[in-house]
């Protein structure tokens, strides 16, 4: 690595994996985050898309935070193993982190429908089906 700026990325490449690799042995066992990086990568792959808290997301900084989402409230308030810790972060059937109350944000897809497909094959052809 040539640069500390290379290590950085290293190393957030490792923390955003973390958020979203496959841990099959925690398959429906309540998730928190290990690090405040590993949490923002959570947000950003499932809160910063949902729909639940999209009026306090886009409210600026005047915005009520009653219009928040209270299970990113409730992840900051209590411990993973008190009964008011969420129900709906779990390590989801695949293993990995999501939550299971996610509703998709109209307004944040998590693809953009500008970004046209790079490769028109379907899937039958690529598995011989």
């Amino acid at each position: 690595m040539s640069d500390a700026w290379e290590v950085i990325e290293c190393i957030m490449e490792g923390k955003v994996a973390a958020a979203v690799e496959a841990r099959p042995t925690l398959t429906g066992r309540a998730y928190r985050p290990s690090s405040g990086t590993e949490g923002c990568s959570f947000d950003d792959a499932w809160c910063d898309h949902c729909a639940r808290d999209a009026e306090y997301r886009n409210g600026g900084p005047d915005a009520d935070p009653a219009k928040g989402c209270q299970i990113i409230a409730d992840v900051f308030c209590f411990d993973i193993n008190d009964e008011k810790y969420p129900k709906e972060w779990v390590y989801g059937h695949d293993g990995r982190p999501c939550c299971t109350a996610f509703t998709t944000d109209p307004t944040k897809p998590l693809r953009c429908d500008k970004t046209p497909d790079l490769f028109s094959v379907d899937v039958g052809e690529i598995s011989g089906d």
